[in-house]
């Protein structure tokens, strides 16, 4: 039976693979294609066979159950769920006792959620542009509180690739085993409607409608944004920072210094930045933060992948009196990080650490743009080691 998905989406399936095409007239606007997280869930619908089926079965439902009354049609929400084995579910709702049944209000959180999925994901959208800007700002935003919007019900969208997001109550979820759906090329345009650094972003409408694009439609189109992905796949990205963590390694192996903390973190997302995506793929941009302890002191290496070759960053070597960077720290650091349009914030690192005590630590040079060669991960380390063996 084909259904709503197979007008909006082409889903083409190979030995280990998938590749996900938006059709030319699809209702899922760019900017949603453009969120790593959103095409996730949305390839989740679209290749996980219990997933697609429960969706699918809205539609049944509608058509078995519902009935025609005063020139309406009407009908109970249902749906055949997934099974959903071992996914943990966190709601806020009523317990009738007596019944022995929860009626749930609201859904906070799904973990867990169990996935058949192939090991390579591709999806394409025929309206995607990449865009060269040389200041990191794009046409599309952060989602908007919807405090600061006008959302006016009852009148229908214009028709647009882009919908404007609105943040909302979230709810969080995350899968079982985690993966990458990366974004394929589009088009590409250089140059022109890119913003230099003097212009100004054009300030968004604050009346906007969530009802479906029509060709009457009067108001631009917007969608709550309304999940929160937590899927644990920071895995999947070590291999970007491979060299990196080999000199990591031979900072302990070669040199005794002590590794306390490794983490990868995900680059936030700041309203009118893309920089916390890679421009290959769309994938989000990831910072490695290691904690090290050298005869007693404390030091911190940060490393950002640069792997699409966007801009080089060199190393950034912290030291620091008593303990590492706070959480809150971090944080500032990356939203100046990206603000800077990957430049690491100096300003803010003299007042962490104080002037003169952090270093830019050049990557070893390399033939290949965002790749380094294996045999110089040595001298790459033994520099890091000259610094932090300054007396």
């Amino acid at each position: 039976m084909h259904g709503l998905l197979d007008s909006e989406f082409e889903v083409l399936e190979e030995p280990g693979g998938a590749q996900i095409n938006v059709l030319q007239h699809s209702g899922y606007g760019v900017t949603h294609f453009e969120d790593p997280d959103n095409r996730r869930v949305l390839s989740w619908v679209l290749l996980d066979a219990e997933a697609r089926r429960s969706f699918e079965s809205i539609a049944q439902h509608e058509l078995l159950e519902g009935i025609e009354r005063g020139g309406y049609r009407l009908w109970d929400f249902s749906f055949t769920p997934p099974s959903l084995p071992g996914t943990h579910f966190d709601v806020r709702g009523h317990l009738d006792k007596e019944s022995r049944s929860y009626f749930v209000f609201e859904v906070l959180e799904l973990s867990q959620i169990p996935v058949s999925m192939p090991s390579k994901i591709g999806m394409y959208h025929p309206e995607f542009e990449q865009k060269v800007r040389s200041n990191g700002q794009t046409g599309t935003s952060k989602a908007e509180a919807a405090n600061l919007l006008n959302v006016q019900n009852g009148f229908e969208a214009v028709q647009s690739a882009s919908r404007q997001r609105i943040e909302t109550e979230k709810t969080t979820v995350s899968f079982s085993k985690a993966f990458v759906v990366h974004r394929s090329p589009g088009k590409q345009r250089a140059g022109a409607g890119a913003k230099t650094d003097s212009e100004e972003p054009t300030e968004p409408s604050r009346d906007l409608s969530v009802e479906d694009s029509a060709v009457t439609g009067s108001l631009p189109a917007a969608d709550w944004d309304s999940f929160d992905d937590q899927t644990d796949d920071a895995h999947l990205y070590l291999g970007r920072f491979k060299a990196f963590l080999d000199m990591v390694n031979e900072l302990e192996v070669q040199h005794g210094v002590t590794v306390v903390r490794r983490d990868l973190r995900k680059l936030p997302e700041l309203p009118r930045c893309k920089k916390h995506l890679l421009s290959t793929d769309g994938s989000h941009r990831h910072l490695a933060v290691i904690d090290l302890d050298y005869q007693g002191m404390c030091f911190t290496l940060l490393e950002v992948d640069t792997s699409d070759a966007d801009k080089q960053l060199s190393t950034k070597l912290l030291k620091k009196q008593g303990e590492p960077l706070a959480e809150a720290q971090l944080f500032e650091v990356e939203k100046q990080l990206l603000k800077g349009s990957l430049s690491w914030p100096k300003a803010l690192f003299d007042q962490y650490c104080g002037k003169d005590q952090h270093r830019w630590i050049p990557h070893p040079k390399s033939k290949h743009k965002g790749v380094l060669e294996p045999d110089s991960i040595d001298a790459w380390a033994a520099r890091v080691y000259s610094w932090i063996n300054v007396e």
